[in-house]
């Protein structure tokens, strides 16, 4: 049998498990994983793999760094369980929305407010209920009619009865904001005059929203009967998560890669969130390891502590899988799935496998800017 939106075979052999790990030419944006744009997120297969190899129906899936909750939809559309933690808002949301079915009525206040939004564009700085966030430079990164519409789509969403209509609309709002601030890409911090015209996030907005909605629709058929739960919560503790997990899959954050707290930060302050408070915490930041004084030595220590608490979580033929690359440091290539196989085997876990994968030049991730070699690690550990 398979998946259509996939292209990747469900009964996937056991015996070939080893086999085909690079997935070239492989849709990777179906269903809700195109909600959100994310940096170096790894593929929708991977994740598909390893969890319908290692586990079994109904048993809890943990992501314990699930940014953008790859894991998380391929777990419940393969009728596992799943638990996502994240130290990042930004993740939190989109991963709660990723995986989260709307409702009729969630459906109904949705397109009300599409209606409101476009019946009342002429006049619709009347509906402005909250103030700007206090982005430092907000006028450097953002036009004043961009604050103005930004400010009256974040009003209406406000009005919201529904959690989840509102959790829906904040995540379609913050996949086109830096689209419409001066920010030069996802993936850049530094501006750019764009010269937006009055009215484009209000197209964007209810372009995207329909568009979800969609895939959300195509999502809930494939979506089996399980419960999900995510977390905003430190990785090093875990302290939210109090069920027995049988398997793991995970990304975690490389040592001096990706500061994603800098390029989500006008995100976060616009949702209602400090910036600060999440890069404090941050594991892997480039800022943090290279203009703070951290190194290799911290790095270990934080990934020692999130192997000490996932070992008490795992159940006792449970499995937890890395998927990791390598990454340069102090211009030093640093063997990333050494690392963490070293940490892991100190705590108790033993390496079943550590499989290399190269990654295709079209899926790679701003490999100049992130410091990060070519190639990529799955290192599955068993207790």
């Amino acid at each position: 049998m398979y998946n259509l939106y996939k292209n990747i075979k469900i009964s996937d052999s056991k015996k070939n498990f080893d086999a085909n790990w690079t997935f070239e030419n492989y849709k990777t944006n179906y269903l809700t994983h195109n909600f959100h744009p994310f940096p170096a997120k790894f593929i929708p297969q991977i994740p598909n793999k390893l969890i319908n190899n290692l586990s079994s129906e109904s048993d809890v899936v943990l992501d314990p760094f699930c940014g953008s909750g790859t894991s998380l939809v391929e777990a419940t559309i393969l009728g596992r369980n799943a638990i996502g933690v994240d130290i990042n808002p930004v993740s939190c949301l989109i991963s709660e929305v990723k995986t989260t079915k709307l409702n009729l009525g969630d459906v109904e206040e949705i397109n009300d407010l599409l209606k409101e939004l476009k019946e009342e564009k002429n006049g619709i700085t009347k509906k402005i209920t909250i103030d700007p966030p206090e982005i430092p430079n907000i006028n450097h990164w953002f036009q004043k009619n961009v604050i103005i519409e930004i400010q009256v789509i974040f009003s209406l969403i406000k009005k919201l009865n529904s959690r989840n209509a509102q959790n829906f609309c904040k995540c379609a709002m913050s996949a086109i904001l830096l689209k419409h601030s001066n920010q030069k890409g996802e993936t850049t911090y530094s501006s750019t005059n764009k010269n937006i015209i009055s009215g484009a996030i209000f197209y964007s907005f209810d372009s995207k929203v329909k568009s979800m909605m969609k895939r959300m629709d195509e999502y809930s058929k494939e979506r089996k009967n399980v419960n999900v739960k995510v977390f905003l919560d430190d990785s090093r503790y875990l302290k939210k998560v109090k069920e027995t997990v049988q398997l793991v899959v995970t990304s975690p954050p490389y040592p001096n890669a990706f500061d994603y707290y800098l390029y989500h930060r006008h995100r976060l302050y616009w949702l209602g969130f400090d910036p600060k408070e999440v890069k404090a915490k941050e594991i892997g930041s480039h800022l943090n390891y290279q203009r703070n004084g951290k190194g290799i030595l911290d790095f270990e220590e934080d990934m020692k502590k999130c192997f000490e608490r996932l070992y008490e979580l795992i159940d006792e033929k449970g499995h937890c899988c890395f998927v990791i690359g390598d990454s340069i440091f102090n211009g030093k290539l640093v063997h990333n799935d050494k690392l963490i196989e070293k940490i892991a085997n100190k705590i108790g876990f033993v390496t079943e496998r550590n499989i290399s994968r190269s990654i295709h030049d079209t899926k790679r991730s701003f490999t100049a800017s992130a410091r990060r070699a070519k190639g990529e690690h799955i290192l599955i550990l068993r207790k």
